[in-house]
């Protein structure tokens, strides 16, 4: 069982001791985890396509199991976020 896995069980477990949260409460958070896991792995290969760029957009392509054009819209959505995030 992963960190995060444990964690969300204790709260699970904490939340229907103290507010008498049912089985929706974990479903729903589950989901919630699942879709913040899923974003958070779409930014580390976005991260990832910006520092193969410079080997070229073929090997990036290769490397990520991507078509090349793929490559060059994952690095600007990297740089796009990092803008934001310096904003």
């Amino acid at each position: 069982m992963s960190m995060t896995d444990e964690a969300m069980f204790k709260l699970c477990e904490t939340m229907k001791i103290q507010h008498c949260a049912g089985d929706s409460f974990e479903v729903e958070l589950g989901e919630l985890i699942g879709k913040y896991r899923a974003a958070h792995d779409a930014r580390m290969r976005d991260a990832r396509a910006a520092e193969l760029l410079p080997r070229g957009r073929m090997v990036a392509a290769e490397l990520l199991a991507v078509a090349p054009s793929t490559v060059y819209k994952m690095v600007h959505r990297h740089r796009r976020s990092t803008v934001e995030q310096a904003a």
